[in-house]
């Protein structure tokens, strides 16, 4: 599902931004959801106000760091 929202908004909308502010946890499969997405698709995508936790799961998979 989040695969399919972020891909519709990205085509709609070319510069998104992903308010991940109120995410207590993620996985690494949704770590990489929204890293390939803005990788692959056209626009851009930038995750906000993420929270401790979930920027630590995106240093341990070696992803880019967004922005805070």
């Amino acid at each position: 599902q989040l695969r399919r929202a972020l891909r519709a908004r990205l085509a709609a909308r070319p510069d998104v931004c992903v308010d991940l502010s109120g995410v207590e946890f993620m996985d690494v499969g949704s770590v990489d959801v929204i890293f390939t997405a803005g990788r692959d698709l056209p626009g851009t995508l930038r995750p906000v106000g993420v929270p401790r936790p979930v920027r630590r799961v995106i240093e341990l998979c070696a992803f880019a760091s967004p922005a805070a």
